[in-house]
């Protein structure tokens, strides 16, 4: 069975007004699972067209900053916009997948202190696993890193699933949902890919 996956998307300012913009990359990624990608933004979906679509899950993709470390219309609309996402796959049960700014989006939501953090764009790190996440023994993985700001520590809400050297949390879930945190990007090259392939497979059962 095909899954349907939703996913949103960069907004940008133009002279004609917001626009929306997925990378390429997710959908070269995801041609190799059994999944479509549909993008969704706030100007074309309302809640019953999304139901409509019966999605399988839902992404919320990276791509800028959220609201709180950088106030301007695009990041506020775009933060109530995808929080509104999330709560509404939550109450459903449904798998999501929150990366990178997504993962800043919900867990600054939830209370957790966002900080600058140092040498972590455009390298490649090692992500050590706090849990046993695949068959193999393997426990930790090379990721890519993009991000100038994450948590060192983060609410009860979530349960720590993996963190690099310098102590700042990469990887989480949300304890009472099939909500998972990433602050790297799967759609990306990483050393580690086939890890990561297993796991994106493991969230979205795939």
């Amino acid at each position: 069975m095909i899954k349907k996956i939703g996913i949103t998307q960069k907004m940008l300012t133009t002279k004609n007004g917001i626009c929306f913009q997925l990378d390429k990359d997710w959908f070269d990624y995801f041609s190799k699972f059994n999944a479509i990608l549909i993008p969704i933004g706030f100007d074309k979906f309302n809640d019953r067209k999304i139901e409509e679509l019966n999605l399988d899950g839902i992404i919320v993709s990276g791509g800028g900053n959220i609201f709180n470390l950088e106030k301007n219309i695009i990041n506020f609309q775009r933060d109530n916009f995808e929080k509104k996402i999330i709560s509404k796959f939550q109450k459903k049960n449904k798998p999501i997948l929150l990366v990178c700014r997504g993962f800043q989006l919900l867990a600054n939501s939830y209370g957790s202190k966002i900080i600058k953090i140092d040498n972590h764009v455009k390298v490649m790190h090692k992500i050590f696993l706090l849990k046993k996440l695949f068959s193999e023994k393997k426990n930790n993985f090379i990721t890519n890193s993009f991000h100038n700001y994450g948590f060192k520590k983060i609410g009860k809400k979530f349960e720590v699933l993996g963190m690099s050297k310098d102590g700042s949390i990469e990887f989480a879930k949300v304890k009472k949902f099939k909500t998972y945190c990433m602050m790297f990007h799967p759609e990306r090259y990483n050393i580690d890919q086939s890890s990561i392939d297993k796991l994106i497979k493991k969230i979205f059962l795939i």
